[in-house]
């Protein structure tokens, strides 16, 4: 079964939020109900969604990455890019196969800092099991600062079919699987 991987933005201490939270929502996502929900996932008692204008493809409309707690009327904690900017402008991803499983993961950069939101699926359970994986990685210079694994995704529309309707571009940079205490 081919899972995709988004790689999705964190909040970073001293990053301020940015756009007024989503008003109406179609499930538990910062996504608002004129938005296409691409990614959801809810790692802990945050939630981390990328989320696309109705019109988005290479060259115009919006993509997202937003992530905070959904809270009552609060806006997220990070909102990337913070205007409207076209998907192949906002964010690179990347899909891969391998023995037993695949993945896919979408990075949007701001500094010297990427969000990656993922999932995938491999072998990489107790004695070779299956174990599907998803989450953000946090990275600040190409290291990784910090994983926050999602239970699984409400939401996965990503993978190279949407990255190429998008205009997204293939990730220059490989990307390592978290380990999540498995």
């Amino acid at each position: 079964m081919w899972v995709s991987i988004v790689l999705a933005l964190c909040a970073v201490p001293g990053t301020a939020a940015a756009q007024a939270a989503p008003t109406a929502r179609l499930t538990k996502s910062w996504c608002t109900a004129q938005e296409i929900n691409v990614f959801t996932c809810h790692p802990g008692k945050k939630t981390v969604s990328v989320c696309a204008s109705p019109d988005a493809s290479a060259h115009k409309g919006a993509l997202y990455y937003r992530f905070g707690p959904l809270a009552g009327g609060q806006q997220p904690e990070m909102t990337l890019p913070e205007k409207a900017t076209p998907p192949r402008l906002t964010a690179t991803g990347e899909t891969a196969t391998y023995a037993g499983g695949a993945g896919s993961w979408l990075r949007f950069k701001k500094g010297a800092y990427a969000y990656v939101v993922y999932t995938g699926i491999g072998r990489w359970g107790p004695k070779g099991r299956p174990l599907a994986l998803q989450g953000v990685a946090v990275e600040h210079k190409g290291k990784l600062i910090a994983n926050l694994p999602c239970p699984t995704t409400e939401v996965d529309e990503l993978g190279r079919d949407w990255y190429e309707t998008m205009g997204i571009q293939l990730d220059d940079q490989d990307f390592a699987f978290p380990d999540t205490d498995r």
